[in-house]
């Protein structure tokens, strides 16, 4: 049985997954502040964030009330992408040495490719005076993400607005590509459980930025998330 362990350290909820073939729990996603996407990984910035542990890096796990923020701290230099599914399409945001995203339709048992990968280079971190190529980015492909020659090579964020998630059942799945490092190519992935069904998320080619025709998603396998509100402000007697 598939085992997930809590643990609270310096606020940060770790959440540990041993492989398993069974479905897990939901992951509870905490609201707090945003953070500045710029592809490193501050502790001040993510603490207080989900943690989600593997032998190839960890995934943080934060929301803000409109936007979902995903951080990937690997083992090996590499790059990020990840599934979002809302109702019969499923969309795919990859970051790279560029930003691109693809949009498939459900076709029976497969999913058909609408349009291949559309590629934007939006260079500097989003912030407080930041570049306004990466805002207008953001605002208008609901999503940003840091790119290769951004901050630590080992790390990765992502930027996604909620409204790009299925507001009933809101799930995901990340995938990293890590860099041979003398250990061959691999790609590391966080979903839901870790049984042999096959899910394209994971597929070599898509992680890489190349979107096959037709592939197989398979939801029940994808990271259900629990997007946790604020806690209120207590109110004190005196």
């Amino acid at each position: 049985m598939s085992v997930l362990t809590f643990i609270a350290l310096a606020a940060v909820v770790v959440v540990e997954e041993e492989g398993s073939p069974r479905a897990t729990a939901t992951i509870s996603v905490p609201r707090s502040a945003g953070v500045v996407i710029d592809g490193t990984l501050e502790e001040a910035e993510w603490r207080g964030s989900t943690v989600v542990k593997r032998p190839d890096g960890d995934l943080l796990l934060r929301h803000d009330g409109k936007y979902l923020y995903i951080g990937v701290r690997s083992a090996r230099r590499g790059f990020p992408s990840v599934c979002l599914m809302r109702g019969s399409t499923v969309r795919i945001v990859h970051a790279s040495f560029a930003l691109g995203d693809v949009i498939y339709t459900k076709r029976g048992a497969k999913w058909q490719l609408g349009a291949p990968f559309a590629w934007k280079s939006p260079e500097r971190p989003l912030g407080p005076g930041g570049d306004q190529r990466r805002a207008r980015f953001l605002a208008d492909r609901g999503w940003i993400g840091s790119t290769v020659p951004m901050g630590n090579p080992r790390h990765a964020e992502m930027q996604i607005a909620l409204d790009q998630l299925d507001p009933r059942d809101p799930r995901i799945r990340i995938a990293f590509f890590m860099e041979d490092a003398g250990q061959g190519e691999a790609i590391a992935s966080w979903s839901r459980s870790r049984s042999g069904a096959r899910d394209d998320c994971a597929n070599d080619r898509l992680v890489r930025g190349y979107a096959p025709e037709r592939v197989t998603f398979r939801k029940a396998a994808w990271m259900k998330l629990r997007l946790v509100p604020a806690t209120p402000a207590r109110t004190h007697a005196e």
